[in-house]
């Protein structure tokens, strides 16, 4: 039952999508449709709707707008729904511990990706302390 959960729009590396799309010539609205197809067998795959949404919308299309992000979630609804008729709504991956504890890796995490990016702008405003961006707080040069 495992190695039906995982279909070839997941495991496509995005060095491939991009490549398609670039020798496919997709216009925008098809690739709305691409990626609501993508996040819809995510969410069917891991039962998991907000983070295929949130992911499809981030890091395929890179825009917040209603023509993108309202296709992929109506995607992600009627997959989710989906599957919960054809294989249940349990977790793919069940765990013993309740689900209270599952936040404590989560949070730990998050602070982890808050001390990390800290980390990469201290190391680039140490070795380049005239940067020129707008809003990182560094000394900046003039023009």
């Amino acid at each position: 039952m495992f190695h039906r959960r995982f279909g070839t729009g997941l495991v496509a590396p995005g060095a491939a999508r991009h490549a398609w799309w670039l020798a496919l010539k997709l216009s925008d609205e098809r690739k709305t449709l691409l990626v609501a197809g993508v996040a819809g067998g995510m969410a069917a795959t891991f039962n998991a709707p907000l983070a295929s949404i949130l992911l499809a919308v981030e890091l395929l299309l890179f825009e917040w707008r209603p023509r993108s992000f309202v296709p992929v979630a109506a995607a992600v609804v009627v997959a989710t729904v989906r599957r919960g008729w054809l294989l249940g709504a349990e977790p793919v991956f069940p765990g013993p511990l309740s689900t209270a504890w599952h936040g404590i890796p989560g949070l730990a995490g998050g602070l982890l990706a808050i001390a990390a990016t800290a980390l990469v702008y201290f190391a680039e405003h140490s070795v380049s302390p005239g940067c020129r961006c707008t809003g990182c707080g560094g000394p900046h040069r003039a023009g």
